[in-house]
């Protein structure tokens, strides 16, 4: 007779699938962009659904002498006429407004208690307050770069060639982006040239700050030639190319971020939004910051539900524009193809 054997086959229901009890959250990208927002109401009057901030605008220079050489004398022939006449009186410019609407945003689940009682994840309460959390953060970096991205003041490479902007935001089209119309340092120079041309007040010490996609940073990195990153960077500090770091370069210092925008254009092309900006660049105003909130009020008679969220009112709204600062803003606007995608 054949031996038998007690196996998995003879005795199934002894055996059965483990599974770890630690849940993992999801990679996540760091949310950055609510630093922009550098501007806040300092003396509001009151609560209100919206918040004005105004922006004094300096007079032109009064570069005409009282008595000009070469005006007949009055008089004994001898007096100035401006020693005795009064110069022309002008007026303080009007000042210009910046209006910031703000609205209410927020987001909440509810878990059950039976899903409490029988969840897998022993920490549910703990990792669903986290996804909350996260979630808040996120949704508000959307909102600020959704700001962000309406600047007037933009760059653009296409066919080959840098393209500016007119103070209203025309004169660049992002379909005429090709695939090999990639981020140099030139787009950045430039930027930085014409902030630092209108008085835009660097983002920290003397250095503006320029956010930038991982991809567009690649392209950064290897472009070759003296006026790219690569060069004077491989004689002075081999620490950041080691160290796949952008670090300051063109009178900016760089920020690499996977949430900085892209789309496609017409031509399928990825087009990635980078941003170069001074201080005053986006104004915020708040009436209720965001917060969670945990075991919100729920019609629940038995206490077998709890509210998990997050709310908040604000808005945003670009600060130092054209309009206000000279025909550039604080900000500028770049969008470039990628050699990875």
């Amino acid at each position: 007779m054949a031996d038998v054997y007690s196996s998995t086959q003879t005795l199934p229901n002894l055996v059965t699938q483990a599974y770890d009890r630690y849940l993992r959250l999801a990679l996540r990208s760091v949310p950055q962009f609510r630093a922009f927002a550098d501007t806040r109401a300092v003396q509001q009057t009151h609560p209100g659904d919206a918040v004005t901030f105004s922006i004094y605008q300096d007079m032109d220079d009064a570069t005409t002498p009282f008595n000009p050489t070469g005006l007949p004398r009055t008089g004994d022939g001898n007096t100035p006429p401006g020693e005795v006449a009064d110069p022309e009186v002008v007026q303080i410019p009007d000042p210009k407004r910046v209006q910031v609407v703000l609205e209410e945003y927020g987001n909440y689940t509810v878990l059950t208690k039976r899903l409490e009682a029988f969840s897998l994840d022993a920490a549910l309460d703990t990792n669903a307050a986290n996804i909350i959390a996260y979630n808040l953060a996120s949704s508000v970096d959307v909102l600020v770069q959704t700001k962000l991205a309406e600047c007037l003041n933009i760059i653009t490479e296409e066919a080959g060639v840098l393209v500016e902007s007119a103070a209203d935001g025309t004169g660049v089209d992002v379909d005429n982006i090709a695939a090999d119309d990639t981020a140099a340092a030139r787009d950045f120079r430039y930027a930085v040239t014409k902030l630092r041309s209108h008085n835009v007040v660097p983002a920290r010490g003397n250095l503006y700050g320029a956010m930038v996609h991982p991809h567009v940073a690649h392209d950064i990195r290897v472009e070759t030639g003296a006026a790219g990153w690569r060069e004077p960077h491989t004689y002075v500090d081999t620490a950041n190319i080691y160290a796949g770091e952008i670090g300051t370069f063109e009178g900016a210092f760089f920020v690499e971020s996977p949430r900085c925008f892209s789309n496609n254009n017409a031509g399928a092309v990825p087009v990635y939004n980078s941003y170069v900006f001074g201080r005053e660049a986006l104004a915020e105003a708040v009436a209720s910051e965001f917060g969670v909130v945990v075991g919100g009020t729920i019609a629940d008679p038995l206490n077998r539900k709890m509210a998990l969220g997050w709310t908040g009112i604000a808005g945003w709204e670009l600060f130092r524009t054209p309009d206000n600062n000279n025909g550039v803003g604080a900000m500028y606007l770049v969008q470039t193809a990628a050699s990875v995608n």
